[in-house]
């Protein structure tokens, strides 16, 4: 077990960890708008008969306090919280085993009652959910497996009526995907490499390009819009030196810049940027 959560200043100076793994528990994701007010934490955990699961939880830093999430449907995966702390999006698995396939379900905190955002397909993967920051709508990522291999695609879902909709279309493979903090684009990580999404005119823009980029690789940690740096901040794998980076990419033509090295062998499963209200 060694997932631990750290947490990063805004001047990218140090990390400091803000949840500990231990023998028996691991923390591979989390999910917080303020860092010291409410964690969404993934829970992996070894039980008395040596059985690992994946649990969510919430966690108050100030007071030190675990609160368990109700029983899913099927096993979890990571979850994210709403931008006002009242829901939260998470990951639903089932089906046969060795089966791919996974839905999005949307918890009220306040009441613990549950809906069925997408459904649950075969070989089909509905995952990484982002909040619109109006709290209406989320962006997620529809992994499928078809004759040609795996594909990912960008959808957008309305909370209320469930509607889905394909934004830049049907043949656009996004990697990972976050909103602006106006909630007026997306920002796509694509074959390209980063880009920007416009929900007034359906234009794309292109911020970064891989070859930006030259020794990294894309390990799946996710992009996250930090409206206190005013850029688009991405985590990669620097295979010389074998360590994860965090890039942040300017909206005003700066070139783009590492914020942040972890230790050499150390790895950044997922990034979430929490910055004070």
């Amino acid at each position: 077990m060694s997932d631990s959560i750290l947490a990063i200043p805004l001047d990218g100076s140090r990390a400091e960890i803000l949840l500990n793994a231990n023998s028996s528990e691991s923390y591979p994701t989390v999910s917080a708008n303020n860092a010291s007010r409410l964690l969404l934490v993934q829970v992996h955990r070894v039980d008395s008969e040596g059985k690992v699961a994946n649990h969510l939880r919430l966690f108050e830093p100030q007071t030190l306090q675990w609160h368990d999430f109700p029983d899913a449907p099927g096993p979890v995966g990571s979850g994210i919280l709403a931008p006002d702390e009242s829901a939260a999006l998470f990951e639903v698995g089932g089906g046969s085993p060795g089966v791919m396939r996974s839905s999005l379900w949307l918890l009220h905190l306040r009441s613990n009652q549950t809906k069925q955002i997408t459904e649950l397909v075969d070989w089909q993967r509905d995952m990484s959910p982002r909040w619109a920051p109006s709290g209406e709508s989320i962006a997620f990522l529809r992994l499928r497996r078809t004759p040609k291999g795996l594909i990912s695609r960008l959808f957008v879902a309305n909370l209320d009526t469930r509607l889905l909709s394909q934004p830049v279309g049907t043949d656009v493979s996004v990697s990972a995907v976050c909103y602006s903090s106006d909630g007026r684009r997306l920002f796509l990580l694509t074959a390209t490499g980063v880009e920007a999404f416009s929900f007034a005119n359906g234009s794309r823009s292109i911020i970064a390009r891989w070859s930006e980029f030259q020794g990294r690789e894309y390990h799946g940690g996710g992009i996250s819009w930090s409206k206190g740096l005013g850029a688009v901040a991405l985590v990669l794998w620097n295979k010389n030196e074998r360590r994860t980076e965090i890039w942040t990419l300017p909206l005003n033509d700066q070139a783009p810049s590492i914020f942040f090295k972890t230790q050499p062998d150390q790895d950044l499963r997922s990034l979430t940027i929490a910055e004070a209200d």
